[in-house]
């Protein structure tokens, strides 16, 4: 299985919902569902705003690809 953490390099410990979607060729509203928080539980910053752990989306990448794409669809 291929590694893709590599695509995490150089970006700071914690990943806006822009980051994440871009990473997994989504939309970033469709981090906002319900279905991603059973799947990646973001946390909030003082003001309120989502963040989600570089480790997890790390974890998320290196899934096998019938895990990631049941889990991440943009539907």
């Amino acid at each position: 299985m291929p590694d893709y953490s590599y695509l995490l390099d150089g970006r700071p410990d914690v990943l806006t919902p822009s980051e994440v979607a871009q990473l997994f060729n989504i939309r970033p509203r469709s981090l906002h569902r319900g279905e991603w928080d059973n799947v990646l539980k973001p946390f909030r910053t003082p003001g309120g705003a989502r963040r989600y752990p570089k480790e997890h989306i790390a974890t998320l990448l290196n899934q096998p690809d019938d895990c990631a794409s049941a889990d991440l669809s943009d539907t």
